[in-house]
């Protein structure tokens, strides 16, 4: 299971906030292996509930076989059940806060008993592969060893995140300065972002994959108007991440300038895939690809400057990126360097 399984101080803050995002990597089933044993981490939350326990066909539906552990004030619960394996059904009991029995599905369950049956079932969609079987011929050209560094580094970033954000949990509550105060906030809202651009990077690499087994491929165009994308996605990565690391506030300031540009440009590469698609030059098959590319590469741009703008109001009276972004528009350094970008980074015609 793994720290990184596990329900956090993290996890409750943000869920606590309204801001866990990617709480359904936690709450539901997710098979796992915990001190080389296989089975099933289940969560659900249940604020209400005097107890609660996971029932299923890999216990015999027994009421006190797993009771699950209430972890933290906000009411979610949890427990590893060895042996529980994919496929298998499975219900919360939970005994509510005047003693009734309740026997709930599972809110974040990927897969569910036929009707007229109400239970969930373990299923695990991490890996989900297309049924296709056909073998394409140039499946040599996708790099299998990158992408297991891909999904090891994203396993090691989600790893990071819930550990430095429950020592910084911990430390809010110590006697801070103000400085330390802004640093700590500051450092609470980038690892988010950090983690999610890591989330993004696992999805571009999941396109990449189903092209390849699918042998699809874009057109020369489409492929040179990617290239100029995922250049710019380059630059705003390394500049942001250059700035937070070298507490740069003047390399900071110009992440935004480039993700003005990198909006035009996922427009732009949207726009023309339409035109092509109405002249008969594509397939909405590659379009689907084509706008899930779009939408990370977009999404990474966001959290670099997400990362950026919070670097640079650690110093203002508030944390507020949409309004730094707002503001930032009327500077004469803003416009000269969004030039510049828009000068490197052009579109074939």
């Amino acid at each position: 299971m793994g720290e990184s399984m596990k329900f956090t101080e993290l996890d409750q803050y943000l869920f606590g906030q309204g801001t866990n995002y990617e709480v359904y990597k936690k709450l539901g089933a997710h098979p796992v292996t915990y001190r080389r044993r296989k089975g099933v981490y289940f969560a659900v939350w249940a604020p209400n509930a005097r107890s609660v326990s996971v029932i299923g066909e890999f216990n015999n539906w027994d009421e006190e076989a797993d009771p699950m552990k209430k972890v933290g004030p906000i009411g979610v619960y949890e427990v590893f059940v060895p042996g529980a394996k994919i496929g298998q059904l499975y219900k919360f009991f939970i005994v509510g806060a005047h003693g009734e029995h309740l026997y709930k599905a599972d809110p974040y369950a990927n897969a569910a008993e036929k009707r007229p049956g109400t239970a969930s079932r373990i299923t695990d969609i991490t890996d989900y592969k297309w049924k296709d079987s056909t073998w394409i011929k140039n499946r040599e050209k996708y790099d299998e060893k990158k992408e297991a560094q891909v999904t090891e580094l994203e396993e090691t970033v989600d790893h990071y995140e819930d550990q430095i954000g429950s020592y910084l949990v911990q430390l809010s509550s110590k006697n801070l300065s103000d400085t330390d105060s802004r640093s700590l906030t500051m450092l609470l809202h980038c690892i988010g972002d950090f983690e999610r651009i890591s989330d993004h990077a696992v999805s571009l690499m999941r396109s990449a994959k189903e092209m390849q087994e699918k042998n699809l491929h874009f057109s020369e165009r489409a492929e040179a108007e990617v290239s100029v994308f995922r250049s710019a996605i380059k630059d705003i990565v390394d500049t942001a991440f250059s700035a937070f690391v070298t507490d740069n506030i003047s390399e900071a300031k110009k992440v935004e300038p480039l993700e003005d540009v990198i909006d035009d440009i996922n427009i732009q590469v949207r726009d023309r895939h339409v035109r092509r698609l109405q002249d008969g030059q594509c397939t909405i098959q590659l379009g689907f690809i084509l706008s899930d590319i779009c939408t990370d590469m977009e999404r990474i741009s966001d959290h670099c400057s997400n990362i950026s703008a919070y670097q640079v109001q650690q110093h203002e009276s508030e944390y507020d990126p949409h309004a730094y972004s707002t503001e930032i528009r009327d500077h004469e350094e803003f416009r000269q360097q969004r030039e510049k970008y828009r000068e490197r980074y052009v579109l074939p015609q």
